[in-house]
């Protein structure tokens, strides 16, 4: 009896482990060229079209104001370097700025 539940559970766990090995899917992971970057800023002053906007997003909101496209290097699409992200953190696309205020006390007065 217990040499064919051996087997059937052997049998079973193959059945699974191949049902669960055809459904696997490959995740592929971007390649860190500057076409893909987070970082990138598009401009039609590059004669690339593309310029690295890393300087841009690291700097504060008021900041980017003043900065003029010339001033980020010109970057060609299969660029890539050390600082390349898949995609920014929140607080760089809103300038850094976060206001937050904790209520304390009663203010229906």
């Amino acid at each position: 009896m217990s040499i064919y539940f051996a087997y059937f559970c052997k049998k079973a766990l193959k059945l699974t482990m191949s049902q669960n090995y055809s459904q696997l899917e490959v995740i592929r992971q971007p390649d860190p060229r500057c076409d893909s970057c987070g970082y990138v800023l598009p401009s039609q002053t590059a004669s690339t079209g593309l310029r690295c906007g890393l300087d841009y997003f690291n700097s504060s909101y008021i900041m980017r104001k003043f900065q003029l496209m010339q001033y980020f290097p010109e970057v060609h699409d299969y660029n890539a370097c050390e600082s390349w992200t898949k995609e920014l953190a929140p607080d760089q696309l809103k300038g850094g700025f976060g206001f937050s205020a904790t209520q304390s006390g009663d203010f229906s007065t």
